[in-house]
């Protein structure tokens, strides 16, 4: 230590400390890639219920105008008779 307190690092204290922090830094690169990789999978089943509700949705409807049209149908053959 000098008398000014400053304290001057050895080169290995150095390299030790950059590799303590490159391994901080490349776990925090991980962790960060494992929530991206969360989020995009969680967001694709977002949509994929989306358009499976939708698709739900237009079948109903589909119903809907079928039984209509059978109800028509039968109505007008009822007339004829």
């Amino acid at each position: 230590m000098k008398e000014s307190g400053m304290r001057y690092w050895s080169d290995l204290e150095i390299d030790l400390l950059i590799e303590e922090i490159s391994e901080a830094a490349y776990e925090a690169i991980e962790q960060a890639a494992s929530e991206a990789a969360r989020a995009a999978m969680l967001s694709s089943l977002e949509r994929e219920t989306a358009a499976l509700r939708e698709m739900g949705h237009q079948r109903a409807e589909a119903l809907h105008w079928r039984f209509e049209a059978e109800l028509r149908q039968a109505a007008l053959i009822g007339q004829e008779k």
